[in-house]
């Protein structure tokens, strides 16, 4: 019997190459075990802490001698891998269907290094298990070249998958019990494929039959403002969760033309005017970078002020990390001390704008769908219509739609009661 396991670092994308990776080798009859012969190390190269700890991780294996293949885009950085674990196999992001002949050569002490590509989006994922999400990649690659960005490397080319392949796993996924479709990607609004857009993927899932959610990845705000109203209107459907995730990264336009940014703050604050406007309850969720190294007090206000007024639902910040081989890491580094005071001093703002958020929800009333276990006994995580969470302290199937009163709140969570379930 062979053996295999995989780790899995960052992106919902990655989470799917992951699916594409188990379902190959199961194909080639490995059998996925806690104690492998084989580990599969799925990186992600966005930020410094996340490479240290996968770089740490890797020694320790080394020490060890464990047999390890490491992919991902961390992986397209071969040199700080294999300095890592000099006997590793490494393989690139398109390297999906060479994996159970490689494990096959380490098993014999054979080292493979390569990052050739195929064609990813012939291969389907399939869901876990009992899973009641399933994350459904649409394409790989943006059209953006950031000055920060190190996944650019990695995924240098816009790869936009088959719609007919797309629209097969979901309905296969749907068959199999899920309940949440997580369409993914490295940038969401750029997939263009046989004259087919964002839009034309939305509108062909949710004609897939079933009583599932679908919940839309990431996606750049000069996507949403070229596709305007075709793209608003395909949220009109039951089945789209009310979410949108549109990175801002800084609320000055010098830091965002620094940073090769293809919007301006007053567009972006357009189209999140426009998406409130049409649908009130939607939640809005953004990215912020902290300390970028042309950033002023100034800028830095600028966001501040930006967050302030637009009072997002969700706001990922980053301690700005110069990542290999990009623009942005030849310039000068602000001081780490103040990146850390603006670090904090945002998160206090934007953990007293979410409170308050929820609080103004207790003692409405939703259908959610319940999705996940929670971190308490007998505890559930729900999603609301907008992609809210809500913790249910009652031991309720995953995948069932139920009513829910809002009692209490966090900055982070709603707490629901429940009235009624299907």
């Amino acid at each position: 019997m062979k053996t295999f396991k995989i780790i899995t670092y960052g992106c919902t994308l990655n989470h799917t190459d992951s699916l594409k990776i188990r379902g190959v080798m199961f194909e080639h009859k490995w059998v996925e075990t806690e104690n492998a012969e084989i580990i599969i190390i799925n990186t992600c190269g966005v930020k410094h802490s996340t490479e240290q700890k996968i770089l740490n991780s890797l020694c320790k294996m080394s020490y060890e001698n464990k047999k390890v293949i490491v992919t991902g885009c961390l992986a397209h950085n071969i040199t700080v891998i294999l300095w890592a674990h000099p006997c590793a196999s490494v393989l690139g992001v398109r390297s999906t269907e060479m994996f159970p002949d490689v494990a096959e050569r380490l098993l014999d002490g054979i080292q493979t290094v390569s990052l050739k590509g195929e064609k990813k989006g012939e291969i389907l994922a399939k869901p876990m298990p009992n899973t009641v999400i399933h994350p459904v990649a649409i394409q790989e690659g943006c059209l953006n070249a950031c000055s920060y960005c190190f996944t650019k490397f990695a995924r240098p080319h816009l790869v936009s998958f088959p719609l007919k392949n797309i629209k097969f796993e979901v309905e296969q996924a749907v068959d199999q019990g899920v309940k949440e479709i997580q369409l993914t990607g490295q940038d969401t609004g750029a997939y263009l494929k046989e004259g087919k857009t964002t839009v034309d993927v939305l509108n062909e899932i949710c004609k897939v039959e079933g009583n599932f959610k679908v919940r839309l990845g990431m996606i750049n705000p000069e996507h949403v403002k070229k596709m305007g109203k075709l793209f608003l209107d395909a949220f009109e459907n039951e089945k789209m969760y009310k979410f949108f995730h549109l990175p801002l990264q800084s609320g000055s336009d010098d830091v965002l033309n620094h940073m090769r940014r293809r919007y301006t703050v007053e567009e972006f604050k357009k189209i999140v005017e426009e998406i409130r406007q049409r649908y009130r309850d939607a939640v809005l969720a953004t990215d912020i970078i902290i300390g970028y190294p042309t950033e002023t007090e100034e800028d830095f206000q600028k966001s501040m002020d930006l967050i302030r007024k637009m009072k997002f639902d969700v706001t990922n910040i980053s301690m700005f990390s110069p990542r290999p081989f990009t623009d942005a890491a030849k310039l000068e580094k602000l001081k780490t001390q103040t990146i850390k005071k603006r670090t904090i001093e945002m998160s206090e703002l934007i953990e007293n704008i979410l409170l308050e958020k929820n609080k103004n929800l207790i003692g409405k009333e939703f259908t959610v769908l319940t999705t996940e276990k929670g971190k308490k006994k007998n505890q559930v995580k729900a999603r609301t219509n907008s992609y809210k969470q809500v913790l249910i302290n009652k031991n309720i199937k995953l995948g069932s739609f139920v009513k829910v009163k809002i009692i209490d709140v966090t900055q982070t969570s709603l707490v629901g009661e429940v009235i009624n379930s299907e």
